[in-house]
């Protein structure tokens, strides 16, 4: 016959007189029967037989004394599972809980308040007055039952503000704005480091520029020059590129035979050295003549072509020439005028000779040549660019073709015929890799804005002067054109232009004519904070203007992005820096 369950019974130690009942557990015997077997097989049970021996005695006695007081253990098999770890509040409270007690772990209630109060749960758990709350574990609680007990729980009233939910909200740092515990809806704190998404992605404000550009709407531009100096003896020849800025803002300029380099800082001007007064094997002599002029990217080295095809290049702060690049003695392609110029980023410096031949140089190694392109061009190279990355070359010739080349290959990348005239005028757009704009001589007069990664014609912009130099601005998505001659219906005029487009749309913002004085515009450079336009013409005068000026901060994100300073004074003045030096040397 098979009984069931027993119940404890009730009992009192030997000895004792009164005081509250003592409950014994059917699972002690268990337990006493593990240990008893874990203590006859530990391995330093035998090395002590008689500590082992008492000690399964006394075990053996207290296994034959709960046997008498109560009945056999149920059938069902019992695990005794060691936790790892057990916290200090369980091992306080295992003497008063029941272990039926119900587990606060074990429900998952999403649409209770936070306000809940500690009383009710308490009486929940204590299982005070109502009906008992069963174990998930019990064999007799239903899915009904559970519902209903859930349900029950729920419609218990919360407490109002000054209770003990109240304390509860502040010990855990809560703001008691009816916000739920377990929430789908909880909405993150802000982030006080980072800005938020809209405003990390949203287009940032232009900044502010000084009133008088913005006066009706529409930016001005000043029609007067800044400052002029007296420039005599000035390369009046279209192929030519004797007129260059640099980075520290000192800027070159080739008067006759001579080089001078002027500070705009300063205002002082300095005389580099003369070729008549050079030797031949370096490119000088009584009738040398400079062609091209180009600092490099720091502003540290100036690159000097000749008519001979020598290339000096020279320390302009320790006033002294580093090397000279010299044709081949037998004649040759090199031995003809190296009309233009351009340094890449890495110090790779490229050179164009009117014979059409094109150079790559590493100045830093003895033997320099790095690529040699006898045929670049089928006539005299004009013009050289290279973009900001030092990865592509743009080239313009007397053959009226425009090409661009990977510094990898010698076959051109890209390579246009579109133009009717000689292209002097490159200019690579600062805030896009792939744009290039180039311009035509005086047959030609248009601009052309190329995709240099798909070879595509963007934009043409049709003028009336011959270009010889094409800048864009670094803070306006803008570019301006320098014309030299303008072509009319009886034949070309000496008289030039400067313009200035607006880049997609290509409208004329404003149009400088005649800057000097009825003269044809030679040769033109932009300042290094991209503000100012330096030109040179046939009137032997050199002039600034103020082209793309930008507010202070514009400016100073300019100047620190590029490393380099800006031109001060805004008022027209009129000076001589090169004519007391050039009439020392019986030039003027």
């Amino acid at each position: 016959m098979i009984s069931g369950p027993s119940t404890p019974s009730r009992s009192r130690p030997a000895g004792s007189s009164g005081g509250a009942p003592t409950y014994e557990s059917p699972l002690n015997s268990i337990s006493n029967r593990i240990n008893k077997t874990h203590i006859s097989n530990h391995p330093k049970a035998a090395s002590y037989p008689g500590k082992a021996k008492s000690n399964a005695t006394a075990a053996a006695a207290a296994a034959a004394a709960a046997a008498d007081r109560l009945p056999a253990a149920p059938h069902h098999p019992v695990f005794d599972v060691q936790k790892d770890w057990e916290p200090e509040s369980s091992k306080a409270n295992t003497g008063k809980k029941s272990q039926f007690s119900s587990s606060r772990g074990d429900r998952y209630i999403p649409n209770r308040d936070l306000s809940r109060s500690m009383t009710s749960a308490e009486s929940l758990l204590e299982n005070t007055g109502g009906e008992a709350l069963q174990s998930s574990c019990s064999s007799s609680t239903g899915p009904q039952q559970n519902a209903a007990s859930i349900a029950k729980a729920n419609q218990l009233p919360t407490d109002v503000a000054g209770s003990e939910s109240a304390s509860l909200e502040a010990a855990s740092g809560l703001t008691g704005n009816g916000q739920r515990i377990l929430s789908f809806s909880a909405v993150a704190p802000p982030s006080l480091s980072a800005p938020d998404t809209h405003a990390r992605y949203a287009a940032t404000k232009p900044k502010a520029l000084p009133t008088s550009l913005t006066a009706g709407g529409k930016r001005k531009i000043a029609h007067t020059p800044i400052k002029t100096l007296d420039a005599a003896g000035a390369d009046d020849d279209f192929y030519g590129n004797t007129l260059h800025w640099s980075a520290r803002n000192m800027l070159a300029i080739t008067l006759s035979s001579v080089v001078y380099v002027w500070n705009a800082d300063t205002g002082d001007a300095t005389s580099l050295f003369s070729l008549d007064e050079q030797n031949e094997r370096v490119g000088g002599g009584a009738d040398a003549r400079v062609r091209s002029l180009r600092w490099d990217a720091e502003g540290n080295h100036l690159a000097v072509g000749t008519d001979s095809g020598h290339v000096q290049i020279w320390d302009v702060n320790g006033q002294q020439r580093l090397r000279t690049l010299k044709p081949h003695a037998e004649g040759g392609a090199d031995n003809t005028d190296m009309l233009a110029s351009a340094w890449a980023c890495d110090g790779t410096l490229s050179t164009g000779y009117s014979s059409g031949l094109l150079r790559d140089h590493d100045v830093r190694m003895r033997e320099s040549l790095i690529r040699d392109l006898d045929n670049a061009h089928s006539g005299a190279v004009c013009g050289l660019a290279w973009r900001g990355d030092g990865a592509l070359l743009a080239s313009g010739g007397n053959d009226n073709v425009v090409q661009v080349w990977d510094r990898r290959m010698d076959a051109p990348k890209m390579r246009k015929t579109n133009h009717n005239a000689a292209v002097k005028a490159l200019a690579w757009c600062p805030w896009n890799d792939s744009l290039l704009a180039t311009g035509g001589g005086l047959a030609d007069r248009a601009i052309h804005m190329w995709n240099t990664s798909s070879g595509s014609r963007l934009h043409s912009i049709q003028t009336q002067h011959q270009l010889v130099g094409l800048h864009w601005s670094l803070a306006y998505r803008e570019i301006c054109s320098v014309g030299g001659d303008v072509n009319t219906v009886t034949g070309y005029e000496r008289r030039g232009a400067i313009s200035v487009w607006a880049h997609p749309s290509l409208a004329n913002i404003t149009t400088i004519e005649s800057p000097h004085e009825s003269k044809a515009v030679r040769h033109s450079t932009l300042s290094p904070d991209g503000q100012t336009l330096a030109t040179i013409g046939d009137d032997d005068n050199l002039k600034l203007w103020t082209m793309f000026e930008t507010s202070e901060e514009v400016a100073k994100d300019a100047l620190k992005r590029n490393g380099q300073s800006a031109l001060g004074g805004a008022a027209h003045e009129r000076t001589a820096p090169f004519a007391t030096q050039a009439r020392s040397r019986g030039l003027r």
